[in-house]
């Protein structure tokens, strides 16, 4: 019986799935195909909007959420915050940066919702060359990149709305680019180190899994990656287990409810 053959990289889906260049499809791609003029334009029009968005408006209510979060991180400690706040599912390492964003804030007089939004509107500058970097060889990857850049959701996200959504996916992004580099620890660390922003990033774990050759492999991701993740952990769990687990781990999304008003 004949062994399966082995899966291919992502380089190798892209480079084998795109047809002969022909007729009309020459111009567009010979303008997407390389960054040119078309391309830097789109980039310098969606960091100007995203510029603008952090700068010139007030997002919305998560802003506001998030500073009175990092005013009782900072006034009452973490354990402190945990206990006192209902709302408080965020994992202990984002709480206490933006609670040094508050401080900045009050130190540099640069409004809270400013030094808040902005690096993850930068963090998805990251996300959109990383696209470009997993696309490989295929000659749309600066369209489908400009796309990603220019797509309202994504400037919305990053820039408008006042969360931490975006850094999620700029991490797992850069876990996939180091798998398919056959970077088994700096994936493992990106997929932890996205556990320090919120959890949901744990759900692309199967098709990480997938990514991943080898059960020798597939035990250093989840080790490398469990590794990261618990070391911004585990001075919170050790001062207080039962508060972390019950607040971050076992946080049910009070806001989303049926309309029966149970919580999801």
């Amino acid at each position: 019986m004949s062994s399966l053959p082995p899966l291919p990289t992502i380089d190798g889906i892209m480079e084998d799935q795109d047809p002969p260049i022909t007729g009309s499809d020459h111009r567009w791609s010979w303008w997407f195909s390389r960054p040119g003029a078309v391309f830097w334009v789109a980039m310098a029009i969606g960091a100007a909007v995203r510029i603008y968005c952090v700068v010139f408006t007030e997002g919305t209510g998560d802003v506001e959420i998030w500073e009175g979060h990092a005013k009782q991180v900072r006034d009452h400690g973490l354990i402190g915050y945990y206990h006192g706040e209902p709302w408080a599912n965020h994992p202990p390492l984002i709480s206490k940066i933006e609670s040094l964003v508050l401080r900045g804030s009050v130190a540099t007089g640069i409004p809270f919702r400013v030094l808040f939004r902005a690096p993850f509107a930068l963090l998805d500058a990251g996300t959109t060359f990383l696209l470009i970097t997993l696309l490989g060889q295929n000659r749309w990857r600066f369209l489908a990149a400009t796309c990603y850049w220019l797509s309202p959701a994504a400037i919305i996200l990053s820039a408008y709305h006042g969360n931490t959504d975006s850094a999620v996916a700029f991490f797992l992004l850069l876990c996939v680019w180091s798998l398919t580099k056959e970077r088994t620890i700096g994936g493992g660390m990106a997929l932890g180190a996205s556990l320090w922003i919120k959890l949901p990033g744990i759900l692309a774990l199967p098709a990480l899994m997938i990514l991943v050759q080898g059960w020798r492999r597939r035990f250093v991701f989840l080790l490398v990656a469990g590794a990261t993740a618990l070391c911004t952990y585990l001075p919170t769990l050790i001062q207080d287990f039962r508060i972390v687990y019950t607040d971050v781990f076992g946080y049910r999304g009070l806001i989303l409810q049926t309309t029966g008003g149970i919580p999801l």
